[in-house]
């Protein structure tokens, strides 16, 4: 239940942003500090959140983070609305869900593992590197992702 939440609520999310800020130069400009700064603030605040929960409450909040990033691609790709980046995308959201899931049924690695995944699937989408490109992607975004997504990966491991 928390799964499809959370992919409905990020996919959304970015799908409303994208939608209202996709033309605004701002929007798609790579301010790296700020953006490194935003991802570094908001994982410092996830991982507080997460390590005031019970310890059982643990493996489910990961779960649900790194369901979420995925999900904000779908969102996404869905604004940039081309079938090939729609499927490349919930392809990419499926694989993560099911990277969550090991983490949920097996270990934490898991989580670690997909987020560090996450750093990669961003890099491909990345300004400079375009490799992957979905237009409603922010210039700023792999950046933020990069900083967010690093410590929590070494977060799912430290608290198990």
């Amino acid at each position: 239940m928390s799964f499809a939440i959370s992919i409905a609520v990020t996919g959304l999310a970015a799908y409303a942003m994208g939608r209202s800020w996709g033309q605004s130069r701002w929007w798609q400009t790579a301010a790296t500090p700020p953006a490194f700064v935003g991802g570094a603030a908001l994982a410092a605040v996830s991982i507080a959140i997460v390590a005031l929960l019970p310890y059982s409450w643990h493996r489910p909040a990961f779960a649900t983070l790194l369901v979420g990033i995925a999900a904000e691609y779908t969102g996404f790709a869905f604004i940039d609305r081309r079938p090939t980046r729609v499927v490349l995308e919930a392809i990419w959201a499926a694989i993560t869900i099911a990277v969550a899931i090991a983490g949920l049924l097996s270990s934490p690695a898991w989580f670690a593992a997909g987020f560090t995944a996450h750093v990669g699937w961003d890099l491909l989408h990345h300004n400079r590197i375009k490799r992957i490109d979905t237009r409603a992607v922010p210039g700023w975004y792999a950046v933020a992702c990069i900083a967010f997504d690093l410590p929590l990966a070494l977060a799912a491991l430290v608290l198990r």
